[in-house]
């Protein structure tokens, strides 16, 4: 796991020099996010999204706010009860992405951001309350991590020579009904090896599985920031996007080899599992025997426009330090 987060630092590196899609019309999705360890990781199939989103979204139990120790524990208790809640039902998030706009609702915990990346803002909004936050993505560090542990921004990377090999297995699994999609499944293992100057290089593996429809899917190059997952989950999903980027790149500090059918670019996932370390002798690599995976599945696909209004401060809502 750790050669694993080390890797995103480099690739953002080279991901940032990506310029951000204009593409408009954009795309509105809900998904929910789910997890697994063990033998359940590498056995995880798609299952029943309607399902899977109505459980993931019962709201949060709220603790009662207070000052002092008293609202310190009130929080700690409540975030708590958040992540319990996310590691056993899911997490159900609303997704909108449009030109350089993102905006992601975590429907149990009613909250969402919207990221901004032409005015380089990020606003936090408490849906219950109807208070929200504003921070600028180039403020200082101790301003922006103002917003919790989990989306606190990390050290910037440095490029330090290293050179990345990906070698890839593909296989067709052919069409599969999920939901009201016919999608078509492919299986890819990835063996990532970094080779740093005057240092011994680092394998590690990695899994994906993914059902695609014949629809395009959307990214922003200073996206993520706006992502509610968090701890290895964060990891697994930044990875995913930071090698696929990474590969259609066409960067000579990048080698991939791969064998089977080419697996599609740009197209909307329904249902990916990505699974880190999910084979028997994986525990060297920090995950258990089985891998832990990190499942999204995805529904409610639709097509929006940059103009959308669900990118602005919803009117009635108050401003908060």
């Amino acid at each position: 796991m750790k050669q694993l987060l080390g890797l995103l630092g480099l690739l953002s590196i080279v991901a940032s020099a990506v310029p951000a899609s204009a593409a408009s019309p954009g795309i509105a999705y809900d998904s929910v996010t789910k997890f697994a360890m063990g033998n359940d990781a590498a056995s995880t199939q798609p299952g029943t999204f309607e399902t899977d989103f109505k459980t993931a979204s019962q709201p949060v139990q709220q603790q009662p706010a207070g000052g002092g120790l008293l609202g310190g524990l009130n929080a700690a208790m409540t975030q708590g009860l958040a992540m319990a809640n996310m590691m056993k039902s899911g997490l159900a998030e609303r997704h909108f992405i449009a030109g350089q706009r993102e905006r992601v609702d975590n429907v149990a915990a009613q909250t969402a951001t919207i990221l901004d990346c032409q005015a380089r803002t990020l606003a936090t909004l408490d849906l219950k309350n109807k208070t929200y936050k504003i921070v600028s993505l180039d403020a200082p560090q101790q301003q922006v991590a103002a917003r919790g542990p989990a989306a606190a921004p990390q050290a910037v990377a440095t490029d330090d020579g290293s050179k990345i090999a990906m070698s890839l297995t593909n296989q067709a699994l052919g069409p599969r009904q999920i939901g009201p999609d016919t999608a078509d499944g492919y299986r890819s293992d990835m063996s990532m090896t970094i080779t740093r100057p005057g240092s011994q290089s680092v394998t590690s593996q990695m899994t994906t599985t993914e059902y695609i429809v014949k629809l395009s899917d959307y990214t922003l190059t200073c996206g993520g920031v706006a992502s509610n997952v968090s701890g290895p989950a964060a990891a697994a999903m930044s990875q995913y996007a930071m090698a696929h980027r990474a590969m259609a790149m066409n960067n000579p500090r990048f080698t991939v080899t791969s064998s089977g059918p080419p697996l599609p670019q740009g197209r909307f996932s329904v249902f990916t599992a990505i699974t880190m370390g999910g084979s028997p002798g994986a525990s060297g690599n920090g995950g258990p025997p089985g891998g832990f995976a990190s499942i999204i599945e995805r529904g409610h696909e639709r097509a929006i426009t940059d103009d959308d209004p669900i990118f602005t401060i919803p009117p009635g809502f108050t401003k908060t330090n």
